[in-house]
């Protein structure tokens, strides 16, 4: 995401037009960066670099997805755990 400094932003009704659209695009962007990146391994963060976490429970067999509310105090807790083992 970025700062939108040039046009403006779609009504809700121009978003209807185009969802589809920036849906399936959005999906394909993520397939590439996916296997360009999937076997990246220790690689080093620097300033800028952003990081989104969620934390899921898939079930294959009713091919659902939940998404945790408690996801940010989970990664949280993963962090003092691995602060306080180092």
């Amino acid at each position: 995401m970025g700062l939108l400094s040039e046009g403006k932003p779609l009504t809700p009704e121009q978003l209807r037009d185009v969802s589809n659209y920036i849906r399936e695009h959005g999906i394909t962007q993520f397939l590439h960066t996916w296997e360009r990146v999937k076997d990246v391994e220790n690689d080093e963060l620097r300033f800028g670099d952003e990081i989104e976490c969620a934390i899921m429970v898939v079930d294959k067999a009713a091919k659902t997805v939940k998404l945790s509310i408690r996801g940010a105090e989970v990664i949280l807790l993963l962090l003092l755990l691995h602060i306080h083992i180092s």
